[in-house]
């Protein structure tokens, strides 16, 4: 995963729990008298604008709170929102997948990687085959390389 530097004008989205939001629209749009609402969010998503798709979805999340009690915004410290505008990151992940590692040297084939065509899912379209050395560092090695990446102003989540 490659995070990138989120807009300040993005910091809305921060705020919002993906998976509970994920779930309260599945609720919310089951509901015979959303299909309206259900309709437009196709025709936006089949048209591939998926920006105004995105910000369509988390325009509803008070009222996905008020229809189905799932509560999907969540509180994001101001350190937080700092680091992500100012570093980066991959905020959709928050909390939900587990970093068990950093790529130290070739950030350039990382760069590669996150620069071929995608389709709307952010898959790339044709599958991208790896060779992968897991080299065991002490705690004490990993730890300094950390601490170094973080003094360079580099969010060591950023690319792992």
């Amino acid at each position: 995963m490659q995070g990138t530097v989120i807009p300040t004008s993005g910091v809305d989205e921060l705020s919002i729990d993906q998976a509970k939001l994920n779930s309260g629209m599945q609720q919310m749009l089951a509901k015979p008298e959303n299909k309206p609402l259900y309709d437009s969010l196709s025709q936006l998503y089949y048209a591939g604008d998926m920006e105004a798709y995105k910000k369509k979805i988390y325009s509803l999340a008070q009222r996905i709170e008020i229809e189905t009690g799932i509560k999907v915004n969540r509180d994001v410290s101001p350190e937080k929102i700092k680091a992500y505008t100012s570093i980066g990151g991959y905020p959709s992940l928050d909390n939900e997948y587990t970093v068990f590692g950093e790529v130290i040297s070739g950030l350039d084939v990382i760069d590669k990687i996150a620069a071929v065509a995608r389709d709307q899912n952010n898959r790339p379209l044709t599958d991208i085959p790896m060779l992968i050395t897991v080299e065991e560092v002490s705690k004490k090695k990993f730890q300094k390389n950390s601490d170094t990446n973080i003094r360079k102003n580099e969010n060591p989540c950023n690319r792992r």
